[in-house]
């Protein structure tokens, strides 16, 4: 039997990366390489003579002879390529080896600690509140954007520009964007709940190496069935799935069978054909309009069914069972060994299963591009919508109980389709920080909990924002409190530098992924065999914490910035274009972003901006001021990051000044600003000018003697989240901008090959996951603040 070398090669790597040292398991060999596509079509003794064949280039570093010319039994190289070293499999192995990585974010830790909200009516004077205003000024030190969606008519068309109010030069940074500054920073200092996440989320998974993945690989798991549903003016998708029998039918026997009479190709060229390519040939897709429509009620006689290696299989027969055929997608290249399509049997008495809302959402939001807004379809929903939203029916398939719908169950358009993780965002948080999970009452009890910062902020919680089900009698209502904060918009300060607008800078930018989770978990156990930073590990993980982006301009300079973020963007596009094999990128991908930059040189873009509170406490107001200033620290070393483009640098924020201006319910009297919290004349250090007429220093010293009342967080601020708060807000400047960008594609693929679950080969133990630098098995850990916490205020 002749041997594609390509595939030899191919098997063996797999093998290596799997740690299989035992030549002689062929029976083992074979299973491994059946879950993989380039194998899962080929009959025993092929895919036996392709597993022989690998095991004996186990030994040789990958490229080095054939698989009848390699030694049985050599032993992996150290340093071959891809890390793969010998390890002793019964004792688990010395861990895979750490791919490199670059990130322009960083996450601080997410303590257990939540501190509770002291709820008060908003409408009664607290004895010991205070009312305040709080007016500070930011000065850009790199390009600010601010915007919105980009400009959809005039000459910014399809370019994003930065927000004005009141004239085409008037330029400001919203209120709600700087509350959102200020929340995000006061929820780390104040030890508040992790709000901004999308709990719900259950990030897909299609990886023929992931051990939770063989829900879907072993074919004997999955079923079929015909979907149909509808779309709601909202967007809102409903969905239910009537269960079919199918089977898999070979391509050859297909081009051969007088039943589809020359209709589909010899296997070669019908494997790189388009899916509307295919339904066409088979009359399925009649008509070629825009949107083709597909019509999946034409079909052809099959023989009876029989079992090769576990598949059902029947071939094409004049006269025989009628089934709809269903295809898969073109396969990349022409030297792909698929081998079968499939086709769909109407069950007599099948009846349509409505389909959980959550299920559809997980369905619709794997199916689709990111988006902020309203998903976008894409691949193989993208081809078939149309067809669905006609009201007419589309083949999936599925594993799980359809009747019962558990954590098990979930459908795709494909065989090999992509499955949801074990765990959603909101699983993991509720097993490894449970306190920050929304916290209502016991039984009747159904009063909602906030916590410090909700208190001042306010809130509002739905059932689905925490994955309640809102079926359910017990399911709690929504609820809502007004804040206590209001923040104006920050508008430029007269008297200093002018803005002007920068030529159209291009990009790829996307949306925050989460599901990327060697960067956004670490491990239950870290090095451990089953203790991987993966939503599907064995052992629950751990979030990493929040998300940071790093300053990284230790002094004011936007038109450098400026350049480097025109350099970065080129060589996103270099790279997406080296994938695409050097076709252009697509336009929907690029980003074309406006920034402002200060018209005259010298003159940096400052805004002015305030904020006022009612009826809070000291240390309420103590923990905003902690959050604004970084702690108090007169010598003010950090930044704040705003706006569009934060990864590249954009939107750094040095905080100018800030004064305070408070008057206390009770009337007691508040001391002025003095010694080193007035700001220097140039204002690179010390905060309060002649406008301030309250002291920082008690409210800090309130907000710190609240927080060290917690149970452990005696010693606020010097506790890790304070400190890895800093430290991710101090310029990186001793870090260059390769190594705060981020990874391509490969590079991505690299790094998580190293850490993530394995299947083990039978009666074997896997590889265990390369170690972290970090102690706590995070990668991307917050650099640590050398410097002593702030203690001048205490």
């Amino acid at each position: 039997m002749s041997l594609n070398d390509k595939l030899v090669e191919e098997a063996a790597g797999i093998l290596r990366r799997k740690g299989v040292r035992d030549t002689r398991d062929i029976p083992g060999a074979v299973d491994l390489l059946a879950g993989y596509e380039s194998f899962e079509a080929m009959e025993n003794d092929e895919l036996e003579a392709y597993a022989r064949a690998a095991l004996g280039k186990v030994g040789a570093a990958p490229g080095v002879g054939t698989g009848a010319g390699a030694r049985p039994g050599s032993r992996p190289a150290a340093g071959a390529k891809g890390g793969a070293r010998p390890f002793d499999i019964a004792r688990g192995g010395t861990p895979r080896e750490l791919a490199p990585y670059t990130s322009p974010f960083v996450f601080v830790t997410l303590p257990d600690q939540v501190v509770p909200a002291d709820q008060v009516r908003l409408d009664i004077p607290r004895a010991d509140g205070y009312c305040a205003t709080i007016r500070y000024t930011l000065e850009a030190e790199t390009p600010l954007l601010v915007g919105a969606e980009a400009s959809r008519s005039g000459p910014d068309e399809g370019i994003v520009v930065p927000m004005t109010m009141g004239g085409t030069d008037a330029y400001v940074i919203p209120g709600a964007t700087l509350r959102g500054l200020v929340r995000a920073a006061v929820e780390i200092v104040a030890h508040g709940r992790l709000g901004s996440a999308n709990l719900h989320h259950r990030f897909g998974i299609r990886d023929f190496e992931h051990p939770y993945y063989e829900l879907v690989a072993k074919v004997d798991r999955v079923e079929a069935g015909w979907l149909t549903g509808s779309t709601d003016p909202d967007g809102k998708v409903t969905m239910e799935i009537v269960p079919c029998d199918w089977a898999h039918v070979l391509i050859d026997d297909m081009a051969a069978a007088p039943e589809f009479a020359g209709r589909v190709s010899r296997r070669e060229d019908w494997i790189v054909k388009s899916l509307t390519d295919k339904y066409q040939a088979l009359g399925l897709a009649p008509g070629g309009g825009k949107p083709i429509l597909y019509d999946f009620h034409e079909t052809f006689g099959y023989g009876p069914p029989f079992d090769d290696k576990g598949r059902t299989v029947r071939k094409p027969m004049k006269g025989g069972t009628p089934g709809v055929p269903v295809m898969s997608g073109k396969l990349p290249g022409r030297g792909g060994k698929k081998k079968y399509e499939y086709a769909f049997f109407d069950r007599r008495g099948a009846r349509p299963v409505p389909i959980d809302d959550a299920i559809v959402e997980d369905f619709v939001r794997m199916n689709s591009k990111p988006s902020k807004n309203r998903p976008v379809p894409d691949g193989s929903w993208k081809e078939l919508k149309p067809t669905f939203d006609a009201d007419r029916r589309i083949p999936v398939f599925y594993v799980g109980d359809l009747e019962a719908q558990g954590r098990d169950f979930f459908f795709g358009l494909t065989r090999m389709m992509k499955l949801p993780h074990r765990r959603s965002v909101g699983d993991v948080l509720a097993v490894s920080h449970a306190r920050h999970q929304p916290a209502y009452g016991q039984q009747n009890d159904l009063a909602y909990h906030a916590d410090f910062v909700e208190g001042l902020f306010g809130y509002v919680v739905e059932p689905k924002d925490i994955g309640a089900d809102q079926s359910a009698s017990s399911a709690p209502p929504s609820i809502a409190r007004k804040g206590r904060i209001a923040f104006s918009f920050a508008t430029p300060m007269p008297g200093f530098g002018r803005a002007r607008l920068s030529d159209p800078v291009v990009v790829i930018q996307s949306a925050p992924r989460a599901s990327f989770a060697p960067f956004y978990l670490q491990p239950a156990r870290p090095g451990a065999n089953d203790g991987e930073a993966d939503y599907s590990a064995e052992q629950p993980p751990r979030l990493a914490g929040r998300k940071r982006y790093r300053p990284r301009d230790g002094a004011a300079d936007a038109l450098g910035r400026l350049a480097k973020i025109k350099t970065m963007g080129e060589r996103q596009i270099e790279a997406a274009s080296d994938r695409s094999t050097g076709r252009s990128v697509s336009e929907e991908v690029k980003s074309r972003l406006r920034f402002l930059l200060p018209r005259d040189a010298g003159k940096p873009l400052v805004f002015e901006g305030e904020i006022r509170l009612h009826n809070v406490t000291a240390a309420e107001i103590g923990a905003v001021l902690f959050a604004l200033t970084h702690g108090g620290d007169p010598a003010k070393p950090y930044r704040h990051m705003i706006g569009r483009a934060r990864p590249f640098g954009a939107g750094q924020m040095r905080l100018r000044t800030l004064d305070l201006a408070a008057e206390a319910n009770d009337g007691r009297t508040i001391p002025p600003p003095a010694g080193e919290e007035l700001a220097s004349p140039d204002t690179r250090t010390g905060f309060c000018t002649d406008k301030g007429t309250a002291s920082l220093k008690p409210f800090l010293v309130a907000f710190a003697a609240h927080m060290r009342a917690q149970p452990g967080l005696d010693k606020f601020p010097g506790v890790p989240a304070v400190l890895e708060f800093l430290g991710a807000s101090e310029p990186a400047v001793d870090v260059s901008d390769a190594q705060l960008d981020y990874m391509g594609l490969k590079a991505f693929n690299e790094l998580r090959g190293t850490v993530k679950p394995l299947k083990a080969p039978r009666g074997q133990t896997p590889k265990p996951p390369a170690r972290a630098t970090a102690d706590d098995g995070r990668l991307l850990p917050a650099p640590k603040q050398p410097r002593k916490p702030p203690v001048f205020w205490t």
